[in-house]
């Protein structure tokens, strides 16, 4: 069994109803991939302290990974009520309701993340694909650069940003970024089936 587990646990036993406990342990149950119980331990936690935004931002987090998008995004509104000012929350946000469709309001809380942290590159990845999405590919472009200006070893924005400018018939750098993007992660198999179709297309 895991050590931090074991540790959590016995101090559990000796403060059954410790929320930050509570916390952790389904923190350390989640890293295992056993989230079904982490589930749990952040409910009990809430259940002694509603007001505690980590339990229901974890609580959201573990819920996303059992596919429960809707109560994911419930736990977060509820994590933002009493903690507004975190970007990974609202980051977190973005990103389900990115995933359920609801791309706009996706966008609003990428929007919120950016404004809190600027340097935060995650979060000018998920914008850039968010506005791809609603068809701002010269915006989208924009945020991957920003993106990449703040932490250049990132394949998944590099291979992004080379297919938002293949659109753009811009072939020659889409090629760089893919490139770049396999350099950096030679396992990428999105990243080199798109190298080989802009060689191609560049080539017609």
């Amino acid at each position: 069994m895991d050590l931090a587990i074991v540790q959590y646990g016995e101090a559990l036993r000796i403060m059954p109803h410790d929320p930050e406990f509570l916390v952790n342990m389904g923190n350390a149950l989640d890293n295992l991939g056993r989230s079904a119980e982490a589930i749990g331990c952040y409910e009990e936690a809430l259940r002694v302290n509603p007001r505690l935004p980590e339990g229901h931002h974890n609580l959201g987090l573990a819920l996303v990974r059992r596919g429960k998008l809707n109560e994911a995004v419930a736990e977060y509104g509820e994590a933002l009520k009493i903690k507004p000012e975190s970007p990974q929350i609202q980051s977190d946000m973005g990103n389900a309701l990115d995933d359920l469709g609801r791309t706009a309001e996706a966008i609003g809380h990428y929007e919120a993340a950016l404004r809190m942290a600027p340097g935060f590159a995650q979060g000018h990845y998920n914008l850039g694909v968010a506005l791809e999405r609603v068809g701002k590919q010269g915006q989208a472009v924009s945020e991957y650069d920003r993106a990449l200006q703040l932490q250049p070893d990132f394949p998944e924005c590099h291979n992004s940003l080379g297919k938002a400018l293949e659109r753009q018939g811009r072939f020659g750098e889409a090629i760089r970024h893919y490139t770049e993007a396999l350099r950096l992660n030679p396992g990428f198999e999105e990243a080199a089936r798109n190298l080989q179709d802009a060689l191609k297309n560049k080539s017609n």
